[in-house]
């Protein structure tokens, strides 16, 4: 598929803002990408361009806030999200366009009212519900984008604060990414929109280190 150089610059411009937010709020990456990259390339591959972007841009993220990384939480999160990861993004490859399309627009619908609820509840969560929070959100993160929301709202009901909840939720991600991207590049998804994910990266990679730079203090669900 070939691209006329507006619909590159429109790419590399949503990527660049979209990673900027990503980066001071730890959420919002996987809802904007979308908005752009749908029209463009259909909704069967934007799924796994932006998994694969994810996975590229998410460890600056774990780098940048490394000294604030909870080990045992990433842990548990990626051993329990691990095989839901991988049947959402295997039901995700079975979807048609029409199907790969709601799936999209129902996560951009739902997840903006789920972040406010989340952050007005401010509730705590046990080991074992830990465990199965984190079961539901490799499935929602297998099957579409912009799931960060759950993940951070989970962290955050483990006490987890700040740039504790950015660098482990990164680091979950981008090991359950690979997962998800494992899973696209065996049905073929990824083969064709490789250059893609490419411009997306260039763009969030120099977004990354802007967002990298932000006080770790704004990093919560009320910076959203």
């Amino acid at each position: 598929m070939e691209f006329a150089f507006e619909q590159y610059l429109a790419i590399a411009v949503c990527a660049f803002f979209a990673q900027v937010v990503g980066g001071v709020a730890g959420y919002g990456t996987g809802l904007i990408l979308p908005l752009v990259l749908v029209p463009l390339i259909g909704p069967e591959a934007t799924i796994p361009v932006i998994a694969l972007s994810s996975i590229i841009t998410n460890p600056a993220r774990v780098f940048t806030f490394r000294e604030h990384l909870n080990l045992k939480a990433a842990k548990t999160v990626i051993l329990f999200g691990f095989p839901p990861v991988l049947l959402g993004a295997y039901l995700y490859t079975l979807l048609t366009g029409m199907w790969a399309q709601i799936a999209i627009g129902v996560m951009l619908v739902v997840m903006v009212p789920t972040a406010r609820y989340f952050r007005r509840r401010k509730m705590m969560i046990s080991d074992a519900k830990f465990k199965i929070s984190s079961g539901v959100f490799g499935l929602v993160m297998g099957a579409t984008s912009g799931s960060g929301v759950i993940l951070l709202s989970i962290l955050m009901a483990r006490g987890l604060v700040g740039p504790a909840v950015v660098a482990t939720d990164a680091a979950a991600s981008t090991i359950l990414g690979f997962a998800k991207v494992g899973v696209f590049a065996g049905a073929g998804g990824l083969a064709r929109r490789f250059a893609v994910a490419l411009d997306c990266h260039r763009a969030d990679g120099c977004a990354g280190h802007v967002g990298g730079k932000v006080d770790g203090g704004s990093h919560d669900l009320h910076g959203a």
